[in-house]
């Protein structure tokens, strides 16, 4: 049997419903998401060896027509595109964006709750102004491979990005360059959220799958973010080294664990000042992605 390499990669950043569509799309009997979801291989652990990559996060069932996994973050870093590509000319990828605004917000509340990240949120993005665009640094690839590695281990991050992750126009541009327009699928979150059944169906026909027999049923928000008072329970998780066993806890448990995490109290709000202030910072970004694939982002305005 000729070899065949991975189908689709969902792409994104976080907290833009990457891991939402993911599990939906895991449901579907042709279908097949790493383990787990997000391996970071093109971007943090690269090798010439695609074929144990294959093996090491996929199975080998013959009933799948489409595998595919979910490193958000293959977006945004400026070197996955080109391997990607290099790897698989042919693979489908879907995009999940977000308002920018928010989700800089939500990724920054799930790092802080986590204890990764120390500083307020207005005073991660100030900086994250002083830092600078870690990508145009000589030690690039050093530096992110220290960040999912930080994350993995629950450690203090060296970096930041939530600027970065959401300057979709220009992240999309680099594989647009490389891929068919027709090989990319765009997903809102706002739209999985409020359309969920519609968008799973325009996902099932871009991956070439049959639609189910039946509708997924609905099992309540999936990663949702961490309440205000579950902060205190992660961060004595990180000083106690716990963090760096959650990837081994099962699904299973995890998913529960997650879910109690989220009911404990309300997340935080963005204030109005910094909100103001990011929706400027945004503004041409979302402009340049409406003229880019002919959208009305207005929502994201708001």
């Amino acid at each position: 049997m000729p070899h065949k390499p991975i189908d689709f990669f969902i792409l994104g950043a976080p907290k833009c419903a990457t891991t939402a569509l993911a599990t939906y799309l895991d449901h579907h009997s042709q279908v097949e998401i790493s383990k787990p979801k997000e391996p970071h291989f093109f971007d943090a652990h690269y090798t010439e060896d695609k074929q144990a990559y294959e093996a090491r996060y996929f199975s080998s069932s013959n009933n799948v027509i489409a595998r595919g996994e979910a490193t958000p973050s293959y977006l945004m870093v400026p070197w996955v595109a080109k391997r990607i590509a290099q790897y698989n000319p042919r693979a489908k990828l879907i995009v999940c964006l977000r308002d920018p605004v928010g989700r800089a917000f939500s990724s920054w509340w799930m790092l802080y709750s986590r204890g990764l990240e120390k500083l307020d949120f207005a005073e991660a993005i100030r900086a994250e102004h002083d830092q600078g665009s870690i990508f145009d640094q000589p030690v690039a690839q050093e530096l992110w491979t220290a960040q999912i590695d930080a994350i993995a281990k629950g450690k203090e991050l060296p970096v930041r990005t939530y600027l970065a992750a959401g300057d979709y126009a220009k992240h999309l541009a680099r594989y647009m360059d490389l891929f068919p327009r027709e090989q990319i699928h765009l997903v809102l979150s706002s739209r999985l959220k409020s359309q969920r059944q519609c968008e799973l169906e325009q996902a099932y026909r871009f991956l070439s799958v049959d639609p189910p027999s039946a509708p997924l049923q609905d099992e309540g928000p999936v990663n949702a973010a961490y309440g205000a008072n579950a902060r205190k329970v992660l961060r004595l998780a990180q000083k106690l080294n716990l963090m760096q066993f959650r990837s081994i806890v099962p699904n299973a448990l995890r998913e529960p664990i997650k879910a109690r995490l989220s009911k404990m109290g309300k997340p935080p709000q963005i204030d109005d000042q910094t909100r103001s202030y990011l929706k400027g910072h945004f503004e041409a970004g979302i402009s340049a992605l409406e003229a880019q694939w002919q959208l009305d982002l207005a929502e994201w305005r708001k």
